[in-house]
């Protein structure tokens, strides 16, 4: 059972015995008091979701960004993994960079796309397809892999950036 229909839950591989909940928070520029109610749904949906399938294995896709900086965002997928670990007695913890595909307006390829001239920061970001994403679910559900980061691969911004302008991304 997928849950959540954005970007991610409308494109992924469905997994019989499995729960993947891809119903979160996936603006970076989360702010804590301004995305309360987004929070409260997001922990509320993993608790219910892991007491009415106590025998479902839970997959959690998270950000790779928890490595990168404190803020808001972080803490919340932080306290959002914890979650799923104290309420599944079976999961896994995925933690993606920057899909490549969807219309998302935080995605930073979306960023780009719509800010064309947006300054570039000398940063490096890391980019998944879906069929990498589709592999690691599986493959994190078949072998019950308890964490996993996946890094897809890593580019600099202005290459992301690049990219995107001659139509690559």
């Amino acid at each position: 059972m997928i849950v959540g229909s954005g970007d991610i839950g409308s494109a992924i591989d469905d997994i019989p015995r499995a729960l993947i909940h891809v119903s979160g928070v996936s603006n970076s520029r989360f702010i804590d008091n301004y995305h309360k109610d987004e929070t409260y749904r997001e922990m509320s949906s993993i608790q219910s979701y892991c007491k009415e399938n106590p025998s479902a294995h839970f997959i959690y896709l998270s950000s790779l960004s928890i490595y990168e900086k404190i803020s808001p965002y972080t803490e919340h997928k932080r306290m959002m993994e914890k979650a799923v670990i104290g309420h599944s007695s079976s999961c896994s913890i995925l933690r993606i960079g920057n899909i490549t595909w969807g219309k998302n307006p935080h995605t930073i390829i979306n960023f780009f796309r719509n800010n064309p001239n947006a300054r570039v920061e000398d940063v490096y970001r890391y980019l998944i397809t879906l069929d990498e994403l589709n592999y690691w679910i599986r493959k994190a559900y078949e072998e019950k892999i308890p964490e996993l980061n996946i890094t897809g691969e890593r580019v600099k911004a202005q290459e992301i950036m690049d990219r995107v302008k001659d139509g690559r991304l």
